[in-house]
């Protein structure tokens, strides 16, 4: 569909952006990013040096919405360059002016790009954004003592953290995560945001899985049972979906963590309780992942079952785990979900193989 706008280029580039931001709402961004693209031309015919900060932050925002379109396109690279290209001018503007606003927004805007380039494996490139990102946060936690400000330092204190992991430095990325938890934890008895406090939890995980790497389990399951209090807190607090899945993910983290002690007895409680949280969750959100995750609760109780040599409770659990297998192969044809019924299918028929032995002897 083609538009006849009148006008001169500047009534032209206005009228793009505009129909540019309709497409958007009607979920064309294919249509949207052409008018985008023919908008952003004239602009940047009209204006070699954008004289108004207005007129700055207009590009800055076209740029970065630009951006977003090709990110959800998968042209990463793409996406990239306009992310950058708006970050100049953001930094230009905190530069001319010295905003707190404008710092603020530059700071996210530079966790996003290192979010980005950290998902692409960039990690050094990542790590330089996050940095930059960190060095502005700590600035304005100084400079405003706010419970944003704050927030927004333990955030970039776990990107920063997050890099070192990947690349292996654990000390040093603990000591990151660390101060993390410190801020957030006094910041969670200042303010009453949930927000706060699954910037705790976060923390406190991504410390236990570097005690974890470290061989220090007693230490690491104290940390994952303290961000299970929180997911707790905030499943009753919140009834959301998202908080019913943190209290899951947490869940396993603890069972898991019992399992590799050989504590078998208190990992199976663990279990339990997840599989309960992940029904509730596969009734409400009626998808193939969210059933998938209960069939991940049987399969880990099977195994519990199998190891107190429990075999029948165990054929039964894991008969209920082949039946969501089944139906997710039969619904969803998807290569995992075939896989996944194959090797329930084998372990089902391998453990009725050998209860029938046991009857006949």
């Amino acid at each position: 569909m083609e538009f006849e706008i009148p006008g001169d280029k500047r009534d032209l580039e206005k009228r793009l952006w505009k129909i540019g931001d309709i497409l958007q709402t009607r979920y064309k961004p294919t249509e949207a990013l052409s008018y985008y693209e023919r908008a952003l031309t004239i602009r940047e015919q009209l204006v070699t040096d954008l004289e108004t900060p207005k007129e700055k932050r207009d590009v800055e925002k076209r740029l970065w919405k630009i951006g977003d379109i090709l990110q959800s396109r998968g042209n990463h690279t793409e996406a990239l360059s306009y992310y950058k290209r708006a970050l100049a001018i953001r930094e230009q503007l905190v530069t001319e002016f010295e905003s707190s606003w404008d710092k603020q927004d530059l700071l996210i805007r530079l966790n996003n790009v290192g979010d980005i380039l950290e998902a692409q494996g960039k990690y050094a490139e990542a790590f330089s954004y996050y940095k930059r990102s960190l060095a502005i946060a700590e600035q304005l936690a100084e400079e405003l003592k706010t419970p944003v400000a704050k927030q927004d330092l333990t955030v970039c204190l776990i990107s920063v953290g997050d890099i070192l992991e990947a690349q292996g430095k654990y000390a040093e990325a603990l000591s990151y995560y660390e101060h993390s938890s410190t801020i957030s934890e006094q910041l969670s008895k200042e303010v009453r945001r949930p927000e706060v406090k699954q910037n705790l939890a976060m923390s406190l995980d991504r410390i236990g899985d570097i005690l974890k790497k470290q061989s220090r389990i007693d230490e690491a399951l104290s940390y994952y049972k303290r961000s299970l209090t929180i997911a707790e807190q905030l499943s009753t607090e919140l009834w959301t979906f998202s908080a019913k899945q943190d209290l899951s993910i947490s869940l396993h983290r603890v069972g898991n963590t019992l399992k590799e002690q050989s504590k078998i007895d208190e990992a199976l409680t663990y279990y339990e309780r997840a599989l309960s949280v992940d029904t509730l969750l596969a009734r409400g959100l009626e998808t193939p992942e969210a059933t998938f995750d209960v069939v991940i609760d049987l399969r880990n109780i099977g195994m519990i079952l199998l190891q107190r040599n429990e075999y029948s409770k165990a054929l039964e659990t894991y008969q209920q785990a082949l039946s969501h297998c089944k139906r997710l192969k039969d619904t969803c044809g998807t290569r995992r979900y075939e896989l996944a019924h194959a090797d329930m299918l084998k372990t089902v028929t391998d453990l009725q193989r050998k209860l029938n032995d046991s009857d006949g002897k």
